[in-house]
């Protein structure tokens, strides 16, 4: 879990801060460094990525949690996911720009999420095909409709991808 750091000269400055990390899911601490207000955060469920990509953590009117995906600053989709049975995670939601959709955008946010979940595999539910092969994510073969995929025939289909 990475902690962040961030020097506020005024309090007023730091209470807005500090509204806008909790906004978010993270802990804060607040100290006092040569006259200004230091304080360092953390997100607990930050999800690090190795292509790159940022996941900023939201809350839906539903009260569900789900994720924007950034990529070099501009917000290119959506993840909405929870854990399920046997160490698998079900993807409720993932929604790509059209343009990220064929450059592998898909499977890069699925490995991103199966290395910050610890999880064996995943199951993609209620999504119809058509989005996923728009995507450009290879199928498992005779695993439609229910696709329950492990995360090692993940890789070894989608590898070149990734």
């Amino acid at each position: 879990m990475k902690t962040y750091k961030k020097l506020h000269e005024s309090k007023e400055v730091a209470n807005i801060h500090i509204a806008k990390i909790k906004e978010r899911g993270g802990e804060v601490k607040q100290s006092v460094q040569n006259g200004k207000i230091l304080l360092e955060y953390s997100f607990a469920d930050e999800i690090e990525s190795k292509y790159n990509l940022s996941y900023i953590k939201k809350i839906s009117d539903k009260a569900k949690i789900f994720y924007d995906v950034n990529f070099n600053g501009t917000r290119i989709g959506m993840v909405e996911f929870h854990k399920v049975a046997d160490n698998y995670i079900e993807i409720d939601r993932i929604y790509l720009d059209k343009n990220q959709q064929k450059q592998g955008f898909g499977q890069k946010i699925i490995f991103d999420i199966l290395k910050h979940t610890n999880s064996d595999g995943f199951i993609l539910y209620p999504l119809e095909q058509s989005v996923w092969v728009k995507m450009g994510l290879t199928f498992i073969k005779d695993k439609y409709p229910y696709m329950t995929i492990s995360k090692k025939e993940f890789i070894n289909k989608n590898s070149s991808k990734l």
